[in-house]
């Protein structure tokens, strides 16, 4: 009977090791210290989200137009991380993913 105890043990005390953070990115943020943790703070661009996102987490993106690079180069391009949701479809304002169009 111990040996049941201490596997769940185990197994509750690993469930805070990953912790899911939602990162918010919309292209027509202007606000001056852009965390990305709120839609008040969102990213004004894709690339921050990208690089802040862990395995896990999700990122929320407004609708806008979103582009890899400001010049010419046709070899910039996103890269996702592994194991990172990227959800797209916001206005803005959600707090739930289901919310989105």
């Amino acid at each position: 009977m111990k040996l049941p105890i201490t596997i769940l043990a185990l197994l509750l005390s690993s469930c805070g090791l990953y912790s899911q953070t939602i990162w918010y990115v919309n292209s027509s943020s202007s606000a001056p210290f852009a965390t990305g943790t709120s839609w008040a703070a969102a990213f004004p661009n894709l690339h921050d989200a990208l690089n802040a996102a862990q395995p896990g987490d999700e990122i929320w993106v407004a609708q806008g137009v979103y582009k890899p690079t400001d010049g010419s180069d046709r070899m910039a391009h996103f890269v996702l991380p592994s194991g990172t949701g990227v959800y797209g479809g916001f206005l803005g304002t959600e707090t739930a993913r289901d919310a989105r169009d």
